[in-house]
């Protein structure tokens, strides 16, 4: 991945189909190195588990990492683990890991972030 200056996107995991709108059921391994958002930079789990510094420069390309088995959820970025956890970690959030699909997401015109080499591994 990269990012522009602000950019501000993620991937959202364990999604419910919906017509519109952004995802009411998800997690979200937060992509965000300059973005308005300090408490929740590239490496967070949104909204359950903050991680407030920069682990990345814009304008350069990083590789992300996300592993999900039952409820453990393993983030990385740049090979440097960033949340190794069992989530649900906030029972406030009314979210719980269970299945579901994946999606990228476009946070706001203004935010710029490039994928590639996007790769999806069943496991077992």
């Amino acid at each position: 991945m990269k990012t522009r200056p602000k950019g501000n996107s993620g991937i959202f995991f364990h999604t419910q189909y919906q017509v519109k709108g952004i995802p009411a059921k998800c997690f979200e391994f937060q992509i965000n190195n300059t973005g308005s958002d300090q408490k929740y930079r590239t490496g967070a789990i949104y909204p359950t588990k903050p991680l407030d510094k920069v682990l990345v420069k814009d304008d350069e390309w990083f590789e992300c990492h996300l592993s999900v088995r039952g409820s453990k959820v393993v983030l990385k970025v740049n090979g440097e683990t960033t949340h190794d956890v069992e989530l649900p970690v906030d029972a406030k959030s009314g979210l719980s890991l269970s299945s579901g699909t994946f999606a990228i997401q476009s946070h706001d015109p203004g935010s710029v972030v490039y994928f590639r080499r996007i790769r999806v591994k069943p496991l077992e």
